[in-house]
């Protein structure tokens, strides 16, 4: 009972004490409420000073620090400055003052923002826009310095200074270019990154604060997304942002950013599938950009046509630009073209220039960011304002002074395989522009070099022999293709493991417009891996014609991938002109007898060797067919066949004779001459040859064809080989 009339005591002094302070300023400072209410701020103003010139209220201070600080003048926002300093320091536990005066520092004194953060959060523990701004402020630490490097002076004895690896380097202490340093003085770059990774973890440990306050907070569910996406941990900004997702609380931003950190985790299917969300609620101008003029930045500088387009024939062209550059077509989405929402999302995200209103993919690192993608590496250049070997205080101002390091400009370099840009931040305002000294790089670069793309897939890229015959089809007017492909389980890359839950293999013909016209798809498993390789052979069937061939195949396991894309001319065996198929080197030709993995050409199965590479402890088959030979009065055909064997590189004399088969007249090949009477018109041909006398290299074989009822040749080569 006592404790409850200490406490009703306590409540009627504090309702007393503030019921005079009220009074004291009510006349004024409830005026100055009302004029602002009223949009009269000028009003405000002079009830707020009258009412500090009375009362020297707090309150009062407070209000028209806040209408100083809109202004744009120096001396009011200095007035407002020091009104909350003071403010602040007579009212050490009110919040709402602490986080006014934080918010003024920010522009220029941050360190005292932290603190003032901080000390919110030991008043209050729950304040979780405390924690967003401490977040943030270290998330911009992080993003500032991750992968800088300080400019220092070149000892005459480097190696008594032992220098870190700098970032994107192999050796410690290797220098940049030269030509960063005006007028050519060498020097050397300190590592900053051990000042970034501290700020990372800062920054992540302050959100999940504030997560375990409020999970479903949009703003700071997107706030870290984009950090996470910004600092290059991906997997840890998808969680808040999927839970807005599940709560209906997701927009355009929050599936950008999704999209975005997909990408950047590898998830490309779910990648694809938040752009499209995206998409679907952007504004039309914003979609425009990702969808059209994006694009069109990048094709129009070296075909100046495209700016005579309307938007539907822009629309269409682009269209077909993608369906051109699909790198997977096993795939339910373009890689190129998430590639590129990948890339415009990362540069409006990180480059953007909000006070000038100007998006990050039209800033000139946004610009080399959308056409060529991420650098191998991304250096910040930092010079030493003041000299010194590392930051001071507040990171801006490092200690000690050096002439040489004050002329150093801040900038990045960024390194791609074959070139290298730099910008320039000579304001230090986050504004990165070209270096003047590669203009002339970067407009040729824009002309010869309009926009590079690597394929980025959910596994490992991995290379497998493969190789296309083509023959005459019992199909009227068709043509049967077969592509043979030899998996090495020898190989690192292909080893038996990564093949046990099998793989999705395809096969697909286009036009000349890039059109599917065929595709063949299939799962296929290996039950029992017994030998050190597998052959397989797919066939299809075409007419003839121009296009192009793909061939694709995706293992379950680990995702690995492999695609062969290229032009491809369908051969045309119609009519009756003497012809010949594409001639195969196999390891294995049996009749009446089936292979896995061949090759069926009637009762024939042709086991091809898909690399051509042979060596003594394997056959060497030569299969081909020969089409429309004449019959005579006999009604049977009498044909020459020549076989001829010469060094790839030498185009000459062979150093070794190959058993059965001798040198020609002239030496200068080895050949062997067969002479047949058949009564087939379109006779199937194979025959086995031993080059085990033969010295290891290339070599070509050719087969050459003579009909001689009518005189007609053709003739078919193949490259060999020869371990």
């Amino acid at each position: 009972m006592k404790r409850q009339n200490v406490i009703l005591i306590m409540i009627l002094i504090a309702t007393f004490v503030y019921a005079q302070t009220d009074k004291k300023m009510s006349a004024e400072y409830l005026k100055a409420l009302e004029a602002l209410q009223q949009k009269d701020t000028t009003s405000a103003r002079e009830y707020f000073l009258e009412s500090i010139r009375q009362n020297h209220d707090d309150a009062s201070y407070f209000e028209l620090s806040k209408i100083y600080w809109r202004q744009k003048d120096f001396l009011m926002r200095n007035k407002a400055y020091e009104y909350m300093k003071t403010v602040v320091m007579k009212n050490e536990n009110n919040i709402e003052y602490k986080y006014f005066y934080a918010e003024i520092c920010k522009s220029f004194a941050r360190n005292e923002s932290v603190t003032q953060w901080e000390d919110i959060l030991k008043i209050d523990a729950s304040q979780i826009k405390a924690m967003i701004n401490l977040a943030d402020y270290f998330g911009d630490e992080y993003v500032e310095w991750i992968k800088s490097v300080r400019a220092v002076k070149a000892f005459e004895s480097p190696e008594r200074v032992p220098m870190s690896p700098m970032p994107g380097t192999r050796e410690s202490g290797e220098r940049l270019s030269e030509r960063f340093i005006p007028g050519g003085k060498p020097i050397h770059f300190m590592p900053l990154q051990n000042y970034s990774e501290k700020d990372f973890f800062k920054a992540l440990d302050y959100y999940k604060q504030a997560l375990r306050i409020d999970s479903t907070n949009y703003d700071l569910c997107l706030k870290i997304g984009l950090f996470c996406a910004e600092s290059g941990k991906p997997l840890n900004g998808i969680p808040p942002l999927n839970r807005l997702d599940k709560l209906g609380k997701a927009d355009n931003k929050v599936y950008q950013c999704l999209g975005l950190l997909y990408y950047k985790a590898n998830n490309l299917k779910e990648s694809f599938m938040a752009y499209q969300k995206a998409l679907e609620l952007m504004p039309s101008s914003e979609q425009e950009d990702f969808t059209l003029n994006s694009v069109k930045f990048i094709l129009s500088t070296g075909n100046s046509s495209l700016n005579d387009l309307d938007r539907n024939q822009l629309a269409s062209y682009i269209n077909q630009y993608w369906k051109l550059n699909d790198p997977l077509l096993l795939t339910d989405y373009n890689e190129r073209l998430l590639e590129h929402y990948s890339r415009i999302a990362f540069a409006n995200l990180s480059f953007s220039l909000p006070g000038k209103n100007i998006p990050g993919w039209k800033t000139d690192r946004g610009e080399i960011y959308l056409r060529y993608g991420e650098p191998l590496s991304r250096i910040r250049i930092r010079p030493n304002l003041t000299g010194g070997m590392g930051p001071g205080p507040d990171r801006s101002k490092p200690n000690g002074a050096d002439e040489i390091m004050s002329k150093t400009i801040k900038g990045e370099n960024w390194r791609y395989p074959d070139f290298e840009i730099r910008f320039e931040d000579p304001y230090q305002n986050g504004n990165y522009q070209f270096d003047n000294s590669q203009l002339i790089l970067v407009e040729d670069l824009r002309k010869s070099k309009p926009s590079t793309f690597y394929l980025k897939s959910e596994g490992p890229i991995f290379d497998l022999s493969y190789n296309s015959y083509q023959f005459a089809s019992q199909n009227k007017g068709m043509t049967d293709i077969y592509l043979s492909y030899c998996i090495n389980f020898l190989d690192t890359a292909t080893t038996k493991d990564k093949f046990v839950e099998g793989c999705d293999i395809g096969l697909i013909m286009l036009d000349k417009g890039f059109n599917k016209y065929y595709s063949y798809k299939n799962t296929i498993t290996f039950p029992d891996i017994t030998e050190n390789y597998s052959i397989n052979s797919l066939k299809i069937s075409s007419p003839p014609q121009y296009g192009n061939l793909a061939f694709e195949m995706i293992r379950k396991k680990d995702k690995g991938v492999t695609a062969y894309h290229g032009k491809y001319t369908v051969k045309d065996y119609s009519g009756e002109e003497l012809k010949m198929s594409d001639v195969v080197l196999a390891l294995q030709v049996e009749t009446n007898q089936d292979i896995i993995g061949s090759i069926k050409r009637n009762n024939i199965s042709v086991l091809p060797n898909p690399d051509r590479t042979f060596n003594k402890n394997e056959q060497l088959n030569i299969y081909f067919e020969i089409y429309n030979l004449t019959r005579n009065a006999n009604n049977t055909t009498d044909f020459e066949q020549r076989i001829s064997i010469q060094k790839k590189e030498e185009g000459g004399v062979l150093g070794s004779l190959l058993g059965v088969v001798g040198l020609d007249k002239k030496g200068e090949k080895v050949s062997l001459t067969s002479k047949y009477q058949t009564q087939e018109k379109d006779p199937q041909m194979y025959l086995q040859l031993d080059m085990s006398k033969y010295e290891p290299g290339e070599y070509v074989l050719t087969v050459m064809i003579k009909d001689n009822i009518n005189g007609k040749e053709v003739s078919g080569s193949t490259e060999i080989k020869w371990e």
